[in-house]
């Protein structure tokens, strides 16, 4: 995502950050937060930045195939068990790519 408005249930994750003490949420945009939003760059990148150990973490990543493909062997050098890792991979489809008029 490139803008905070463009995070899915951003309020969601906001409202599930407030209710439970162990959940860390923290967004991560392509570019440069807007306003203090989270973090800026992938978003795996930023979740080994925010957490140098992941031992006793579970991670599922749900992202395109290339993500999954650069996320899921980098938590494991941080301590994540390979177990405690599960992927989902998607491809956009077709009329899912933004247009440019004008």
């Amino acid at each position: 995502m490139r803008q905070l408005a463009d995070l899915y249930a951003l309020e969601f994750g906001q409202t599930w950050k407030r209710e439970h003490a162990d959940l860390h949420f923290a967004p991560a945009l392509s570019r440069a937060g807007e306003g203090g939003a989270g973090s800026s760059g992938l978003v795996h990148e930023a979740t080994l930045t925010d957490f140098a150990d992941l031992r006793g973490f579970e991670v599922h990543v749900c992202s395109s195939m290339t993500m999954v493909e650069a996320a899921v062997p980098a938590f494991p050098v941080q301590g994540l068990a390979d177990v405690l890792c599960s992927a989902s991979a998607f491809e956009p489809s077709a009329d899912s790519t933004p247009t440019r008029s004008g």
